[in-house]
C-alpha cells in the first residue's frame, strides 16, 4: 500500500507541474476510486463516514494503512499493488463496451 500511495503522490506532483491541480477532497476521492475491488468495503464505509460528506487525504491515507496492517494480521492476501490501477481499468473498460453493446451501440464510443 505504502508503494501504492507513493505512486499517486507522484502522479499529484506531475500534474501539478503541469498546472493541473486537485484540491484535497479530489484526491482523496480519486485515491480512492483507484483501489482494487477487495477494497470496496473500505471505500463506501470511509464515503459515508466521511463528517459532513468532507474525505480528505490524511483521513483516506490512514485508512488506507490502517486496513492493511489489519489484514496482513488477518493474514488476508493483498492484490499486488502494481496492479492496482491497471486491472482497476481493463475490468472498466470490459463493462462499459458490454453496456453499451447490449443497448446496441457501437462498441469503440464505450472507450472515448
Amino acid at each position: 500500500m505504502i508503494e501504492h500511495l507513493n505512486n499517486f503522490k507522484e502522479l499529484i506532483n506531475q500534474s501539478a507541474k503541469i498546472e493541473m491541480k486537485l484540491n484535497d477532497k479530489l484526491q482523496a476521492l480519486l485515491l480512492l476510486s483507484l483501489l482494487p475491488e477487495s477494497w470496496d468495503t473500505l471505500v463506501v464505509t470511509l464515503s459515508n463516514s466521511a463528517p459532513a460528506g468532507k474525505l480528505t487525504m490524511d483521513t483516506v491515507t490512514d485508512s488506507l494503512l490502517n486496513e492493511e496492517a489489519r489484514r496482513k494480521e488477518r493474514g488476508i492476501t493483498v492484490q499486488s499493488e502494481a496492479n492496482f490501477v491497471n486491472n482497476r481499468g481493463r475490468s472498466e473498460n470490459r463493462r462499459r463496451i458490454r453496456d453499451v453493446t447490449s443497448l446496441g451501440g457501437d462498441p469503440n464510443l464505450a472507450l472515448n
